[in-house]
């Protein structure tokens, strides 16, 4: 077995873990939202996009998140308002990612059925 394929599976084990100790929140009925959202900051090579895909498919949301050549992270993320903004939460609470700043944007619904990385 090679040394990154190694790291891979002790990054996705660790990623786990991490998500599976986000707390289990009730949420409440919320309406239904699109945000184009771009993450700036220390967002690229610290597994942000992995961790907003584990936590999107935690919460049932929809959407994509991508890495962007200057370095940002742009999503589109879709779901009850609450839940989207707990996922930014816990994406602010990771020490490893320092989002300094975020731009968020309503949009229209699309038809889609799960969450990707792009």
């Amino acid at each position: 077995m090679n040394l990154k394929k190694i790291w891979n599976q002790f990054f996705d084990k660790y990623m786990k873990s991490t998500v599976e100790k986000i707390e289990d929140v009730e949420f409440s009925e919320d309406e239904t939202k699109r945000y184009s959202i771009m993450f700036v900051g220390l967002v690229q090579g610290v597994g942000f996009r992995y961790e907003t895909w584990m936590i999107a498919q935690k919460f049932g949301l929809t959407g994509f998140v991508q890495n962007l050549p200057d370095g940002s992270v742009y999503a589109e993320i879709q779901g009850p308002k609450n839940k989207i903004l707990y996922l930014i939460e816990c994406l602010q609470s990771v020490p490893r990612i320092q989002i300094e700043k975020m731009r968020m944007d309503e949009m229209e619904l699309k038809e889609e059925s799960h969450f990707e990385i792009a």
